[in-house]
């Protein structure tokens, strides 16, 4: 109903829905867990013009915070959702490099603990890919201007 009629997705946004899937995203039960980080992770795809509102609003801080949270699938689903946030979104960028979130460090563990698990795939690429757009060095194709 959100992610794919436009008035259901103004109702969101005017009663504060984002902040409403980040609660539901702490809470103790699983499934509510994993539906409001796939609500999210789709709506950043969707709607990328609520990024910046994201961000001002800690979302990439809350989103590291439950990674670093025991492991559980929940979390491939938390890292789909940041790596939506950060794809062609510098804001996001420069928030995940932010060095007291010691994101780098935590993907580059969390890739180790994941080789060996097939059934951790999905979460391995999101993190990979989160470690390619945020921290490897710009090519310097990039640095001409």
């Amino acid at each position: 109903l959100v992610r794919e009629q436009e008035a259901g997705l103004l109702q969101f946004l005017r009663l504060d829905g984002f902040s409403v899937l980040m609660r539901a995203m702490q809470q103790q039960v699983q499934k509510l867990k994993v539906k409001s980080a796939f609500l999210l992770q789709n709506l950043l795809v969707g709607h990328p013009e609520h990024k910046g509102t994201l961000c001002s609003m800690g979302m990439v801080q809350q989103l590291v915070a439950l990674v670093r949270t025991e492991h559980s699938p929940f979390h491939e689903h938390v890292l789909g959702a940041l790596c939506s946030l950060v794809t062609d979104f510098p804001q996001g960028v420069r928030e995940c490099r932010e060095p007291e979130l010691g994101l780098e460090e935590l993907l580059r563990h969390r890739c180790q603990l994941l080789q060996q698990h097939e059934e951790y795939q999905e979460e391995l690429e999101f993190c990979e890919k989160l470690l390619q757009t945020c921290f490897s060095s710009p090519t310097d194709d990039s640095m001409d201007r």
